[in-house]
């Protein structure tokens, strides 16, 4: 069938400012050059995100429309550069006139009525990227400064573009205003997921205040008239390319009046015919609430109860599988979501299927096979509010004669491979499950009726087969009751995989016809959306599944997703050891005991999505591994696990990205058929991480014969794979690379790049090669010595590790206080993040202390006191953050670090608590035999019912990973005002970033090695517990390799094992692998048989 993903539209220039208009008025993009202006394309389904608003109060009634495009009940002219909307609504007659000129443009709005008693104000809205058409959005808002002025009777705003080209946009009122917003959330507001109404209008009123979040999206109000006279208002937007040339100063009101003034008013104008709409996408089923009795029926287990004022919000089941009611996202700015794919414990060769489902009715959505970049099927979400409702894959329901987009749900179902709604709909509950098989490549979309009743109902898709919509043509094959997707040539799926193409198939008790986007309009025309439609009559039941293809002549078995999601629990609890833990019901932490029960898992799903199909609900985007990161999360999750095969893969792979010019790696790079794309370059401290990984899994697995392994060395130049030789070889010229990056006179590796912490990347360039990192340097020594460890004959390296110490502690330690850096020139030494720092006023960095205790390169003698500055300086109720107080923000140009003087959200690396370095100080109190710290340390970043142990944590999502935990903070200035508040607890704190990380594989590494001692030394069991003394009589329950222990711990102290009892065999031989505490005890494996039970004195 012949789907076009075309749309007609109208172009008006001015200067390089381009409109582009579709035929029902509603702009379809603003564009300086090819950089977007707007951020979300219009479409004519939907209409624009932006638009005028129309607010009537009526005697005691209120009424309001948009003015704008194929929502509101304009007429749409449109002159050579000039476009005029006219209307009437509720007999108030209504023109807006759109004018630009240069790299301005202006609206003018004029209300008149003969109607007595009528008060109108006007709102206005306009979404702002300033940045990449199709960049990330959330991404691109957190580097967008919105500063707002009063002058001249009206609030205005500034919004300029901290990252990328330093584009400037001056938007407000030429006539007086009341107030003005920043942000959709201010806008729209947070309870329009649930009753789809725009809350600034439906209350009557914008906060007036600048924040800085995800969503920039400028509103002004203008005051209340009573329309006993004509009313008009005028807006502006003010563009210009280079706030560097321009500088930062106003536009006033006097030349703007005065452009405006200047422009002749076109007197011909085209009418386009009016586009009606008979089924509508913003005409939603209304959220309809289950009563708690009928949710006790329909689900009697519920553990976990989350309530806020005695009202249930969510809750679990014993099996994982965790439940939220729709009214819990009046609390949420992030809308609960789910990534589903296939059993991701497999080579990353296997390509896996994975698809993105909401809450709020977009049932799958990102679909892709392999390559989540470039071989997307279906489209993304586009925004956390669900304002733009065409994306991904809908549907539709017939209730009292018309069709109704089913959206908020009464109950969402999150499992590890599905998810579910449950909709009710008069009498009836319906039922709406997606999920994916263990291995076969398909995604299955079930609706059913509880009752048996049979429903009409559309299903939409919005199809994108490259990266987004409207990107390439659509080639779609139409084959009985299924439907063919193919690659265009010019998409770089086709040009890597030609034979990778999606099969859709429908299984219906009902009628079914097959459309396009002609089925939303009055006169049955096609209008170029990408939509493949599935109008499904009479019926009670129906299946839609989607195949992921890599052959023409393949298509697995479609099983029913009970059967699919029994078959694939079994295979996921498999891959987390069919873990499980057991305490006294009486004992005072049996809740969280049984709270990592049900973390777990999820928390390997969410590690397994990081390695196989690396994207997350925000981070969207990906495809790629980071250096740095799969040498951590994926692959300490395999050794966690004992599946050191896949370890010794992502060793094997990473090697090969080694550069033969200069020996160091990228930064990240792409590992399937698109590895030629890659990063150029790296931060100082990538090069480490293929030599700590591979140096911890020959010392966990006994692998030494990995050295001996060949692979290719990359080209930097073309990308090609070449010379081959041995992981040795490769070793040895990564460690002469080492070498030659050292400060000129010293044994510390310069900054390069940056860190870990991609927020303090250098602004000097000098700073590259004269500034070093102690987080770097002490992870090269552990990297280094745990490489000698178990290559004890490397004299080299002996020597060098010897010197990096003795300048890690000339260099860094100063009064006894390590130093986050240290700039060296010649005999000039500048600490900076150190209580001597007057430069950046930051005393103490996290991940100095972690590393240091991580790599024992402090004495014993400095623990307490260290332990001390993070005490008063560094930990939070939430955590531990980064440094003890923020880079201060100062309007966006940096001095020192780019992105932390440049981002305007205080979130993510940002906000300082990055849940990745609390977990890395979770294994430094596990290394130093800290038990208090580090349970307390795993428990308050549990998201499962995270108020239990952080008191000012907000609602959010309990069966996912965060990111980070961001302060509730409007903006830079005052998180930097108020930083303290935190602390103490005065000021909130909300989950961040969800699921793309490698935390999860990490915090499982600590959960299970460190805090539960289950590790691997030699490939044989090596029990090396760090527990409180109130977990005495805790059991847990675990498969190693082909093993099923059962493993009891008496506790009576913390740290350290006096001896295990194996099957009734005693074993108190203690090694000595721990500085700074009493060590564990190797199990060899000639004590174990296939049913095992231990008993851990401590």
């Amino acid at each position: 069938m012949k789907i076009n993903n075309v749309l007609d539209k109208i172009i008006i220039s001015s200067e390089d400012i381009r409109f582009e208009i579709l035929p029902t008025g509603d702009i379809y993009t603003i564009l300086y050059q090819n950089e977007s202006i707007s951020m979300y394309r219009a479409n004519m389904l939907e209409g624009m995100l932006a638009n005028i608003y129309l607010r009537l109060r009526i005697g005691e009634e209120t009424y309001s429309t948009k003015l704008l495009g194929v929502n509101s009940p304009s007429r749409f002219r449109i002159g050579k550069k000039q476009m005029l909307y006219e209307g009437e609504f509720q007999d108030v007659r209504y023109t807006v006139h759109f004018k630009p000129c240069g790299l301005n443009w202006f609206w003018k709005v004029r209300l008149d009525t003969e109607r007595e008693g009528v008060f109108a104000e006007i709102y206005y809205g306009q979404d702002v990227s300033l940045n990449s058409p199709n960049a990330n959005e959330a991404y691109v808002c957190q580097y967008l400064d919105h500063q707002a002025k009063y002058f001249n009777d009206a609030y205005h705003i500034q919004t300029k573009q901290n990252q990328g080209r330093p584009f400037i946009l001056q938007q407000g009122t030429l006539t007086p205003n009341v107030a003005y917003g920043t942000d959709g959330f201010d806008f729209f507001g947070r309870e329009y997921k649930i009753d789809n109404q725009i809350k600034a209008i439906k209350e009557g009123k914008l906060p007036s205040r600048i924040y800085q979040y995800e969503f920039a999206y400028i509103s002004f109000q203008t005051p209340k008239v009573n329309l006993k006279e004509p009313y008009e208002a005028l807006f502006y937007a003010s563009f210009h390319p280079n706030y560097f040339e321009k500088g930062v100063e106003w536009k006033s009101v006097e030349e703007l009046k005065a452009l405006y003034d200047s422009i002749p008013l076109e007197e011909e104008y085209a009418l386009f015919p009016k586009v009606d709409t008979k089924i509508s996408f913003q005409e939603i089923y209304p959220y309809v609430p289950f009563s708690n009795s009928e949710l006790e029926e329909m689900f009697p287990e519920q553990l976990f109860i989350e309530e806020e004022a005695g009202k249930k919000l969510s809750w679990f089941s014993s099996k994982g599988t965790h439940y939220v009611l729709g009214e819990k996202e009046i609390y949420l700015e992030r809308p609960h979501g789910n990534i589903i794919t296939n059993q991701g414990m497999r080579p990353v060769e296997v390509p896996g299927i994975a698809s993105t489902n909401y809450i709020f009715g977009i049932f799958n959505s990102h679909i892709s096979l392999g390559n989540v970049q470039f071989h997307r099927m279906i489209s993304r979400n586009k925004t956390p509010l669900n304002v733009l409702k065409t994306s991904g894959q809908r549907l539709f329901i017939k209730h009292e004669g018309k069709y109704k987009l089913l959206a908020l749900p009464g109950v969402y179902e999150m499992n590890f491979n599905s998810s579910a709604w449950y909709y009710k709909i008069d009498d009836d509950i319906i039922k709406i499950e997606t999920g994916v098989p263990a291995n076969e490549t398909l995604v299955r979309l079930e609706f059913s009726s509880k009752l048996g009743k049979a429903y009409d109902l559309l299903l939409t898709n919005e199809i994108v087969m490259g990266e987004a919509e409207y990107l390439h043509p659509l080639n779609i094959k139409q084959e009985g009751n299924a439907t063919l997707f193919y690659f265009d040539p010019s998409t770089m799926a086709y040009k890597h995989y030609p034979d990778y193409h999606y099969r859709a198939e429908i299984e219906t008790d009902g009628k079914y016809e097959y459309s396009g986007d002609e089925i939303f309009f009055d006169d049955g025309k096609k209008r170029g959306h990408p939509l493949l439609c599935v109008e499904i009559k009479a019926a009670s039941k129906f299946a839609y599944t989607i195949y992921g293809l890599t052959k023409v002549s393949e298509k697995p078995e479609a099983k029913p997703l009970k059967d699919i999601k029994e078959e694939y629990y079994d295979v996921h609890y498999g891959n987390a050891g069919r873990f499980k833990l057991e305490i006294e019901t009486h004992n005072e932490n049996y809740e969280e005991i049984e709270k990592f029960n049900l973390l777990v898992p999820w928390y390997v799903h969410n590690a397994l999505i990081h390695y196989a199909i690396p994207h997350g609900l925000e981070q969207y985007g990906g495809g790629a591994w980071g250096t740095r990161d799969v040498c951590q999360g994926p692959a300490e999750l395999f050794m966690t696990f004992g599946r050191f095969d896949l370890v010794k893969r992502i060793i094997l792979k990473v090697y090969e990205r080694q550069f033969i010019e200069n020996g160091d790696w990228p930064q990240w790079f792409m590992f399937d058929a698109y590895e030629r794309i890659q990063a150029d370059s790296s931060h100082g401290d990538i090069i480490v991480w293929p030599l700590h990984l591979l140096a911890y899994y020959m010392l966990y697995s006994g692998d030494k014969e990995i050295l001996k392994e060949v692979v290719p060395y990359t080209s930097l130049k073309t990308g090609e794979k070449v010379n081959p030789e041995s992981i040795y070889q490769h070793v040895q010229k990564q460690i002469a690379t080492i070498k030659a990056n050292l400060i000129e006179g010293t044994y510390l590796s310069g900054y390069g790049g940056g860190d870990w912490d991609d927020t303090l990347q250098p602004v000097r360039s000098e700073l590259r090669t004269t500034m070093a990192s102690s987080w770097t340097v002490a992870l090269t020594i552990e990297a280094l010595e745990t490489f000698l460890f178990t290559c004890d004959e490397e004299e080299e390296i002996k020597e060098l590790v010897k010197n990096i110490k003795t300048d890690y502690k000339k260099y860094f330690l100063k009064d006894n206080v390590p130093s986050g850096f240290v700039q060296i020139q010649g005999d000039n030494i500048r600490h900076i993040v150190h209580p001597s720092d007057e430069i950046t006023g930051i005393k103490y960095r996290l991940l100095s202390f972690n590393r240091g205790f991580i790599s024992e390169i402090f004495s014993e003698e400095q623990l307490a006191s260290y332990l001390d500055i993070i005490d008063k300086n560094l930990l939070h109720p939430d955590g531990v953050r980064l440094m003890d107080t923020t880079v201060k923000y100062q309007g966006g140009i940096p001095k020192i670090f780019v992105r932390a003087e440049t981002a305007t959200n205080f979130g993510r690396e940002i906000g300082l608590l990055y849940i990745h370095a609390h977990i890395r100080y979770l294994e430094a109190m596990a290394k130093i035999g800290e038990a208090e710290r580090l349970f307390k340390g795993l428990k308050v970043i549990n998201p499962i019912r995270i108020k239990d142990n952080v008191a000012n944590a907000l609602f959010r999502q309990n069966n996912v990973y965060f990111t980070s935990s961001d302060g509730k903070f409007l903006t830079r200035y005052q998180a930097d005002r108020d930083f303290d508040k935190l602390r103490t607890g005065e000021v909130s704190v909300k989950g961040g970033w969800r699921l793309y990380s490698s935390g999860p594989g990490i915090y499982l590494k600590q959960l299970l090695n460190s805090f539960l001692g289950i590790k691997f030394l030699d490939n044989e069991l090596y029990i090396d517990p760090v527990l409180p003394k109130s977990l005495s009589g805790l059991k847990l329950y675990f498969h190693y390799k082909n093993y099923e222990l059962k493993i009891t711990y008496e506790i009576t102290n913390e740290t350290g094992v006096e001896y295990v009892i194996v099957n009734s065999k005693k074993i108190d031989c203690n090694t000595d692998l721990r500085k700074y505490r009493k060590s564990g005890v190797i199990i060899p494996d000639s004590y174990l048989k296939a049913s095992n039970e231990i008993f851990v004195k401590m």
